[in-house]
């Protein structure tokens, strides 16, 4: 009897719907914390892209927009030599096959 009176007290409208409305709370605070984290990884990818912009102009003569990179680069497909513009305005001289084959069996 005890354990009737017990699942009768937790099921109060009143409570279930606390309940529900504290887990809407916790899930908007998520939705919003992950809005914030898109926000900052789109604002860091925009300044990472406006550093490689310079270091082409600058570094190596070649004038590329923001844009133009962010094409080439989200597109995936891009010729061997802007690889080789990149890695020279990175100043980047070899690269770990071994590891990137790896990353692309995964």
């Amino acid at each position: 009897m005890a354990a009737l009176d017990e699942a009768r007290l937790q099921l109060q409208p009143g409570r279930v719907l606390r309940v529900l409305l504290g887990i809407g709370d916790a899930l908007l605070q998520v939705a919003q914390i992950a809005q914030v984290a898109h926000r900052l990884a789109r604002l860091l990818a925009e300044q990472a892209l406006d550093v490689l912009m310079q270091r082409f102009k600058i570094g190596i003569g070649v004038r590329e927009t923001i844009y133009t990179l962010r094409t080439k680069l989200t597109r995936g497909r891009f010729t061997a030599v802007f690889l080789l513009q990149v890695m020279e305005a990175l100043s980047a001289t070899t690269i770990d096959l071994d590891e990137t084959l790896v990353d692309l069996a995964s």
